[in-house]
C-alpha cells in the first residue's frame, strides 16, 4: 500500500518488549524469520506457503504501484505476536501472505457493514495514532452474519493502516506512533447485551493477533455501565495478558478530559459535544449518506486511495481532519489500473509479493 523500497526500520523495532537479550537477540530472530521465509519459498520454487502462489520478478515492485512492506518491522510485529517463537512467527507471516493473496490485497468494506455506522474513523489523536471509533449500541450482533461482520472489520484495520503507511511513505515524521498503530474507542453508552457477541468478539481477537498483530496500543472503553462491567468479566479471561492491559476502563464523567487528553490542542475542534467537543454531533447511521458520515473521513480517504470504497458511495469532499492527509491518488484494486480485472492482473494487490521474493532472497 506504499511504493518504493523496503525500509529500514531496525531501529525502530527497539520500541518492542523484546527478548531478555536485547536489541542483538532481536535482530537475530528477525533475520532467521527472513531466512526461513527465503528458504521455503525457494523450495517452492518461487511459492510462498501452502496457498501456492507464483512470486513475480523484482520489475513489477518497481514499476509504482503500491506494495505493503514485508520488512523488519513486520517481521518484528509477527515476532511480537508469536512470543518470540521464529517457527510460529514464520508461520504466521505465511499464512498473512496467503491470506492477502487469496482475498486480492485490500479488503472492500460490506455495505451492510457501512450502514450500520458502527465503527467510524474520523480523525487521529496527538500522536499520530488513527482513532477507531466502536459505537457499540450500534452493533447489529444477532441480524448480521459473521462473515459480514468480520469483513467490515478488517477492511476498516486495512483503512487504518493503509493511512499510517501513506503517512510514512510521504515522509511525514510520526515520532509519537513509531509502531504504526491505532487506539481504538469502544463507545458503550445506549449499548445492551443484545450489541455484544462472544462469537464476534473471539472473531476480532484472532484477527488481530494472526493479521493485525500489535497494530492497537490502546483500547478505551467508555461509559461502562453495569451489563458492560459483566460482559467484561466474561470476555477479559479470554484475552492476552497484554492485550488485558492495553483496555482502560473510562466512567462517563471522565470521558471529556480523558478523550481530550488523548486528541490535546485540537479537541475542542474534532471531537462532537458528546465527548466535550465543540465539533458538530455525529450523524446517526440511519441520516448518513455519504462514506464520511457512514465511517469517518479518514477510513474513506485511506479506502478510496486503496480503490475499495463503495462505487455507490458518494463523497462529503471532506479534507480528512488531523496534523496531515492521506494522500490522494486512488488505484482500482479490483481492476488493477488497467480494466482487465483481478484475476487477469493479480500483480496489482497490495502486498508486494515481487519485493518480498527479490528482498529476503539477497
Amino acid at each position: 500500500w506504499v511504493e518504493g523500497d523496503k525500509w529500514p526500520a531496525m531501529e525502530r523495532l527497539l520500541f518492542f518488549p523484546g527478548p531478555a537479550h536485547g536489541a542483538e537477540r532481536l535482530r537475530e530472530r528477525v533475520q532467521a524469520v527472513h531466512s526461513a521465509l527465503a528458504a521455503h519459498a525457494t523450495q517452492r520454487g518461487g511459492e510462498i506457503g501452502a496457498c501456492g502462489v507464483e512470486m513475480e520478478g523484482r520489475a513489477d515492485a518497481e514499476d509504482g504501484r503500491e506494495h505493503e512492506p514485508i520488512d523488519d518491522y513486520t517481521v518484528g510485529r509477527f515476532l511480537l505476536a508469536a512470543k518470540f517463537d521464529v517457527s510460529r512467527a514464520v508461520h504466521f507471516m505465511e499464512e498473512y501472505l496467503c491470506w492477502r493473496r487469496r482475498v486480492r490485497g485490500s479488503i472492500e468494506p460490506p455495505s451492510a457493514w457501512l450502514e450500520t455506522g458502527a465503527c467510524i474513523v474520523p480523525f487521529e489523536d496527538r500522536f499520530g495514532r488513527p482513532v477507531v471509533v466502536l459505537r457499540a449500541r450500534y452493533l447489529p450482533t444477532i441480524d448480521m452474519p459473521l462473515e459480514v461482520f468480520e469483513q467490515g472489520f478488517c477492511a476498516t484495520l486495512d483503512a487504518v493502516v493503509a493511512h499510517v503507511l501513506a503517512r510514512r511513505s510521504s515522509g511525514v515524521p510520526l515520532p509519537g506512533n513509531p509502531l504504526d498503530q491505532y487506539v481504538c474507542w469502544i463507545d458503550t453508552d445506549g449499548a445492551s447485551r443484545r450489541n455484544f457477541s462472544v462469537a464476534n468478539i473471539k472473531m476480532m481477537q484472532r484477527n488481530a493477533t494472526t493479521r493485525y498483530p500489535e497494530r492497537i496500543a490502546k483500547m478505551y472503553v467508555l461509559s461502562p455501565n453495569l451489563a458492560v462491567r459483566t460482559i467484561w468479566g466474561i470476555v477479559k479471561p479470554m484475552l492476552l495478558e497484554r492485550t488485558q492491559n492495553n483496555i482502560v476502563m473510562v466512567p462517563a464523567a471522565q470521558v471529556p478530559s480523558v478523550l481530550g487528553d488523548l486528541i490535546g490542542d485540537r479537541a475542542r475542534e474534532l471531537l462532537p459535544p458528546s465527548y466535550g467537543g465543540n465539533a458538530a454531533p455525529w450523524i446517526e447511521p440511519r441520516e448518513a449518506r455519504t462514506l464520511e458520515q457512514r465511517a469517518g473521513a479518514l477510513a474513506a480517504a485511506a479506502w478510496r486511495m486503496l480503490g475499495t470504497a463503495p462505487e455507490d458511495a458518494p463523497s462529503s469532499e471532506m479534507a480528512c481532519p488531523g496534523p496531515a492527509q492521506v494522500p490522494t491518488q486512488v488505484r482500482r484494486r479490483r481492476g488493477g489500473g488497467d480494466g482487465r480485472g483481478p484475476a487477469a492482473n493479480p500483480g496489482t494487490c497490495s502486498p508486494c509479493f515481487a519485493w518480498f521474493v527479490s528482498q529476503i532472497a539477497s
